[in-house]
């Protein structure tokens, strides 16, 4: 259970430091999470996978389905998301605000407009589009680690990530500071007689060992709440790659010249 939810970074692969001596002896200290976080950290989890395939299933249903109501007053999918609706958690995965404005240009030959040939005055044709910056409103940007710790996290998906750095840095140090703090005592108690095992109440190492877990369920936490926002974010910004990447081939001068294989 413990290896499934592990908060890996990404510049850190799992298997990097597998063998090392430090690795070693933190798996000699147990598990470094109380069995009341992880219980709440596993149902957050769940929840938001159901409310994930639940919205997949109401867009799915919104392609076949379509809602036949006033535009500006549709909460559901649809093929524009208004700046309004961005507190929506139904609607987090659409970008919002997206506007596509296209100008074509066809040249005509005044003194001959009928004798002018498409081939010989293909016009031309421009398009942009604009839209609101990706971003998980429905979610908010308060603290995340409200109900999990004493510390703050909050802002956006970027300013998350940069927090997350910190949460990990601060648990690589905890580590070493409570592996450091059980050398000590060993070397210390074993100066008088063989010594394998440290009292469960002594007082230090129970405080460097509770702060370890206490960056441990920062850094689980911290975690999944960037996991959430990056999969509702990277949803809005592959809309508006197929939204731009369409835009650009509906031109059928372009599209005849065949670049568009080359995507």
């Amino acid at each position: 259970l413990a290896d499934g939810v592990k908060p890996y970074l990404d510049s850190m692969p799992p298997s990097a430091d597998a063998q090392s001596l430090r690795h070693q002896q933190l798996n000699t200290m147990g598990y470094f999470f109380t069995t009341q976080y992880m219980d709440q950290h596993l149902s957050l989890r769940q929840s938001a996978l159901e409310a994930f395939q639940e919205r997949s299933r109401m867009y799915k249903q919104a392609l076949v389905q379509p809602e036949k109501v006033p535009a500006h007053t549709l909460r559901s999918p649809k093929n524009f998301r208004p700046s309004s609706s961005r507190s929506t958690a139904l609607l987090s995965g659409i970008p919002f605000n997206v506007h596509i404005a296209s100008l074509n240009v066809n040249v005509m030959d005044a003194l001959h407009p009928k004798q002018t040939s498409s081939a010989e005055y293909p016009g031309v044709s421009f398009h942009n589009v604009t839209c609101g910056a990706p971003a998980d409103h429905a979610r908010g940007f308060g603290n995340v680690l409200a109900n999990v710790s004493n510390l703050t996290a909050s802002g956006g998906l970027r300013r998350l990530e940069a927090q997350r750095l910190e949460f990990a840095k601060q648990l690589q140090q905890a580590q070493s500071l409570l592996i450091a703090g059980v050398g000590n005592y060993l070397t210390e108690a074993r100066k008088t007689g063989p010594v394998n095992h440290i009292p469960a109440r002594h007082a230090e190492i129970q405080h460097l060992r509770w702060k370890v877990f206490e960056c441990v369920h920062n850094l689980h936490h911290i975690t999944w709440m960037c996991a959430v926002r990056r999969a509702n974010v990277f949803s809005q910004s592959l809309g508006l790659a197929v939204t731009s990447y369409l835009a650009s081939i509906s031109d059928m001068n372009k599209c005849g010249a065949g670049w568009p294989d080359l995507w």
